[in-house]
């Protein structure tokens, strides 16, 4: 005779199948996340004023400075 499988057994079976799914699903996500923001830094400009980092220069805030009651 063929046993059936207990109905706890078929849920785990089915749950187990949706988490590998959904597993690489999220792979699937992050790599298209890293490949398009890679692709985008590649093709930026960062020379001049508007680069990536911070340069480490700051705003003139002499006028800001002197009216401020600290």
């Amino acid at each position: 005779m063929t046993e059936v499988p207990s109905p706890e057994i078929l849920r785990l079976a089915a749950q187990k199948r949706r988490n590998l799914w959904l597993a690489l699903a999220l792979v699937v996500f992050v790599v298209l996340v890293g490949v398009t923001t890679t692709l985008r830094i590649q093709d930026a400009d960062f020379s001049g004023e508007n680069g990536f980092y911070f340069s480490g220069k700051m705003p003139d805030m002499t006028e800001s400075a002197a009216e401020s009651p600290e």
